[in-house]
């Protein structure tokens, strides 16, 4: 019954889906599912509490399970833990990004949620002096959103690149975004001119702008 509401609620949404609807596609009566739940919103309550569960159980596994227990290499793990969860558990993946706005307030508080994994790592980060100092909230925030968006992008086909090689370059992203040195544009800038330089010098390429 779960599965089948899941399933509706994915492609439709819980407003476009009915009960009549789960009924049929788990193959039960209508009866039979208010013998379980008090009404539909209270089956799609408990089904984003247990997705939610799901994917934060596989995010503090890979943190916990990394060799490497480095922040940095933590947040890696987690970073590919992520993308790997939204292929292989789609239907529920999309299921939490449809309903966080409304469903994680009705969380029970002291219930560790998805974003928890990060907020701990950035936490150990700052702590350690692997990443700046930086309010552990808005880092995990910066991550998660790298990941959502990412994520979102390779789903509507604007980007071609495979999902492992996009986990890749968010997690090195996520890691320089939080590193504790941080380079100015300036200094990039100037990185990049002492390179093209010495490329010339080198016998090169001409044409590099100085």
């Amino acid at each position: 019954m779960e599965g089948a509401a899941l399933e509706l609620f994915a492609e439709h949404g819980v407003q476009g889906t009915s009960v009549r609807d789960i009924a049929e596609r788990a193959g039960v009566t209508e009866g039979a599912l208010y013998r379980h739940f008090e009404s539909k919103d209270a089956l799609a309550q408990t089904l984003f509490e247990a997705c939610a569960a799901e994917f934060t159980g596989i995010l503090d596994e890979a943190a916990q399970t990394v060799e490497d227990g480095t922040a940095r290499a933590r947040l890696t793990a987690v970073v590919r833990a992520f993308f790997r969860y939204a292929q292989a558990h789609t239907a529920e993946y999309q299921y939490i990004m449809a309903r966080h706005y409304g469903d994680l307030p009705k969380m029970d508080p002291l219930a560790r949620k998805p974003k928890d994994a990060f907020v701990d790592i950035v936490r150990d980060g700052t702590g350690s002096g692997e990443f700046r100092e930086v309010d552990p909230e808005l880092g995990a925030a910066m991550v998660i959103g790298m990941c959502v968006r990412s994520e979102f992008f390779k789903d509507m086909g604007l980007i071609e690149a495979p999902l492992g090689e996009i986990a890749e370059e968010v997690a090195r992203a996520a890691v320089a975004a939080l590193a504790r040195e941080q380079r100015t544009a300036a200094e990039l800038s100037q990185q990049w001119r002492g390179g093209a330089r010495e490329e010339r010098s080198n016998g090169g390429t001409q044409d590099c702008p100085d």
